[in-house]
Order: structure tokens, then sequence, then C-alpha cells
């Protein structure tokens, strides 16, 4: 189900009678990587309904666009779309901002934080998922790259490189 900011508020802890799982991110033009990690999530969240939040295109533009490099590939709308139609995935949120999810995370209080291992266990971020989960009391829960290098930055550079 993607969610808006009329229900939104309908998973805040006050409001939800079961066990949220909560991760974040692009999810610009979905690969493979993507799909592991969201199997591993819901494999994480051990029952509990899982909610992707992801940044929206003027978010995602700012932080991951490069020179000749124009990004989301798709708008934050379409990428809804597309999360909402993977069976691990319960929810959708388009979030429009990047650090700040926090606030969100803050507001919905999800019992079990997600996200990629190497990421969840830096510190130097002010509001970390590490510092946030203890925070709120969340679980926090690290999922594994898939081995593979497969990013969406990554696939984007060698589709220009092969046109």
């Amino acid at each position: 189900m993607i969610l808006t900011r009329d229900n939104i508020t309908n998973l805040n802890k006050d409001n939800r009678d079961f066990t949220l799982a909560l991760t974040s991110g692009c999810f610009d033009l979905i690969h493979s990587g993507h799909i592991f990690y969201l199997n591993q999530m819901r494999s994480l969240a051990a029952g509990a309904k899982t909610l992707v939040v992801i940044h929206g295109d003027e978010a995602v533009s700012d932080h991951k666009s490069k020179p000749g490099d124009s990004r989301p590939i798709f708008p934050a709308v379409h990428r809804a779309l597309i999360l909402d139609n993977i069976k691990a995935v319960d929810y959708v949120y388009v979030w429009n901002g990047w650090e700040d999810v926090v606030e969100l995370v803050r507001q919905l209080q999800p019992e079990i934080l997600i996200g990629p291992e190497d990421s969840i266990a830096r510190s130097d971020w002010k509001n970390s998922w590490r510092s946030i989960a203890v925070q709120i009391g969340a679980e926090l829960k690290g999922v594994r790259r898939d081995g593979e290098d497969i990013s969406t930055s990554n696939l984007l550079a060698r589709i220009r490189n092969v046109s």
C-alpha cells in the first residue's frame, strides 16, 4: 500500500496493533540487488509489517546526481508503484528529505529499523540509525550486500559505456 501524508499517521505506534519494520533508500532503477535487500528485510522482520520509505525526487537529485548523470531515473511515483508490487513490501511512503527521514522514524517509532550492514555500523552521522534505534527503543538489523557489485550507479555507468 502506498501511503500519503493523510494516512501515514495510521502507522504511528499508538495507532497500530502490529510490529513495524522500517527501511529507507532511493530505490531508483530497481534491480536484483534491491530485490535481495528487500527479501532480506522481510526475513529479518520476522512477521512484522514492512515499510519502505523512499527519498523524494529532489532529495535523490541533490544526493545522487553527478555532472551528466541526472537522477532519479524514475520519479518517486513510479518507484513507489514498483515497490508496492514487490511481495516483501507492505507499505511504501515517499519522504521528501534525506537525513531528516529520522523525523518520520521518531514519529512512527517502528520496533525494527533495517539498513545495509555497512551503513548501520557508521556512527559518524549526526542521526545514525544506531543512535535513532537507541532513542526510540527499536531493534537495529543489518542486511548484508548480495556479494555482487550491483548498484544503480554501477548499472548506469555500464549502460553509458555500452552506448
